[in-house]
């Protein structure tokens, strides 16, 4: 057993230095599934769809999805409507992490985001389209 805290301190520093914690990446909890929909998305705050910014899905999960888009998104929450369905209430989601626009060439532009308190239709759709 040290005493002098030696061990511990050369443990924080092999960790700062080897492990770049800040640019880490969650599990996720259920699969991805390239499903293309439709959508329309706006600040959680925001009601007025004609404002709504227009994108395309290019995964989904019972969890979230990635949502492929050019534009800079710098809210934390928003709504999230599938145009293909009108029937469905839109989505709250949870921004988890974007990739701008020609910072990669193995990846499309967009945003990771994840459902946040899906109603029962929400969840029923995506029963359907996960099938």
């Amino acid at each position: 057993k040290n005493q002098s805290g030696e061990g511990l301190a050369f443990l924080s520093l092999l960790l700062q230095n080897n492990c770049n914690l800040e640019n880490t990446r969650f599990l996720r909890s259920y699969h991805r599934y390239p499903i293309n929909l439709n959508i329309l998305m706006n600040e959680a705050s925001e009601l007025n769809w004609s404002k709504a910014l227009k994108a395309n899905t290019l995964n989904l999960s019972y969890d979230g999805l990635f949502i492929v888009s050019v534009d800079e998104w710098q809210w934390q929450q928003a709504m999230v409507k599938l145009y293909d369905y009108p029937e469905i209430e839109p989505f709250r989601v949870s921004k988890k992490w974007s990739l701008p626009w020609g910072k990669s060439q193995n990846h499309f532009p967009g945003h990771g985001v994840q459902f946040i308190d899906l109603t029962i239709k929400q969840r029923e759709l995506l029963s359907g389209l996960l099938k």
